[in-house]
């Protein structure tokens, strides 16, 4: 039939309620590494920053979070941060937010 199914249908014997145990199919390693954040500065060349004869000094920033997983040990693309859940599922990838990526841009000044 069909070999393409979605992920969570592996993992669908830990999906229930109150009595139901853990399969194996649904235990997996979780390492990960992350690129948590990073922040690029740029300071405008003294020159320019005379010229507009306001500032003393200006620097650009743009600054990335959660950008990428260098490397993640679980499978099927699963967030490995998912594990938080939701209410009573404590450890398991349920009902959890999808990861949130940010880039935020910024100029400092000096007067």
């Amino acid at each position: 039939m069909f070999n393409n199914f979605h992920y969570y249908y592996k993992y669908l014997p830990n999906a229930g309620g109150w009595g139901n145990f853990l399969s194996k199919p649904g235990i997996v390693e979780n390492t990960w590494v992350k690129m948590r954040e990073i922040t690029l500065t740029y300071d405008l060349p003294e020159k320019l920053v005379r010229k507009l004869k306001i500032f003393q000094g200006l620097t650009a920033l743009v600054t990335g979070r959660d950008l990428f997983y260098f490397y993640s040990s679980v499978p099927d693309r699963i967030n490995p941060e998912g594990i938080l859940g939701a209410g009573d599922a404590q450890g398991f990838e349920w009902a959890s937010l999808p990861g949130v990526r940010s880039i935020t841009f910024g100029i400092t000044a000096k007067f």
